[in-house]
């Protein structure tokens, strides 16, 4: 394998080609240590030790590292892995790993999501939400539906009668064509119609 070229991230950091390929990320003091110049043939064994033993390792540190900083699902933190420059099947090890130890779990993720978001935002939007980080509609839909039968959260049609105690809109003070433009923005908002009507009538009687 040829090093065609070294191109440095940072001052600390070089991306390394090899036969015209992206092949990794090392550190720049990597490079003597490995022989890595352009022009130079990297040998099989220092390829095998950085592929089997550098790498993995690093990745595995900076996966733990993002999840000590907040939740991850699986499609954001492997998204976070691909910036880094990390090759695939290591990205997949790192994974895996990490969903095997418990680290790594989409359905929590959602559930502290939903937990925490229920008072303030719509379900819609919770849910596009988490389709944005990877998880299904239907799994949140399973953890929404569980969350209220339990207890951990309220009604939908909750979230708006806060919604309109923040904005401080009195629903009663309104004329019939205000109240029709109030109910349009809250169901743009993602709200559903019957959460609407149930938090507004809550809100005029």
């Amino acid at each position: 394998m040829t090093v065609t070229d070294i191109v440095f991230r940072n001052k600390s950091k070089a991306t390394i080609f090899l036969d015209g390929e992206i092949a990794f990320v090392l550190y720049k003091g990597d490079l003597p240590k490995y022989g890595i110049e352009v022009g130079s043939e990297l040998a099989e064994p220092d390829y095998e030790e950085i592929m089997s033993e550098v790498l993995p390792k690093r990745a595995y540190e900076r996966a733990c590292k993002l999840l000590m900083s907040k939740d991850y699902t699986e499609r954001k933190l492997r998204e976070k892995l691909i910036g880094d420059v990390y090759p695939s099947e290591i990205i997949d090890r790192t994974i895996d790993g990490l969903k095997k130890e418990r680290f790594l779990d989409d359905s929590r993720v959602a559930e502290n999501y939903i937990y925490y978001k229920a008072g303030s935002r719509s379900k819609r939007r919770m849910f596009a939400d988490l389709a944005v980080k990877g998880v299904s509609q239907d799994e949140a839909e399973r953890i929404y539906n569980r969350l209220m039968e339990e207890g951990d959260i309220e009604e939908e049609s909750a979230a708006v009668r806060k919604f309109l105690e923040k904005k401080h809109i009195d629903v009663k003070s309104l004329e019939f064509e205000e109240r029709e433009k109030l109910f349009a923005s809250l169901m743009r908002k993602g709200f559903s119609y019957d959460s609407v009507r149930v938090a507004v009538r809550g809100c005029s009687e």
